[in-house]
C-alpha cells in the first residue's frame, strides 16, 4: 500500500471519529422542556456507580468536548 492511500485511510478515519464525538456531545448536550414549560433538562446523560471512573469520564469528557470545539473551529 502507498503511502498516499495510508494518508488517506488515516484521515477517512479522524474524520469518522470527529463527527462521531461531535454528536456524541450533540446528543449529550440536547435540552427538552418538561410538560410545563418551566424547566429544561437534558435527558441523556452517562453515569457510573463507580465515582473514581465518574470523576475519569468528566474528565475525558470535557477535554473530548475542547477537542472537537477545536477542530471544528478551524
Amino acid at each position: 500500500m502507498n503511502e498516499a492511500w495510508k494518508h488517506l485511510e488515516r484521515w477517512q478515519f479522524e474524520d469518522n471519529l470527529y463527527k462521531c464525538v461531535r454528536r456524541l456531545f450533540e446528543i449529550l448536550d440536547a435540552k427538552e422542556t418538561n410538560d410545563d414549560g418551566d424547566k429544561e433538562f437534558h435527558p441523556v446523560y452517562i453515569s457510573s456507580c463507580r465515582i473514581m471512573s465518574t470523576h475519569e469520564l468528566e474528565f475525558l469528557l470535557k477535554r473530548m468536548k475542547e477537542l472537537v470545539n477545536e477542530t471544528s473551529s478551524r
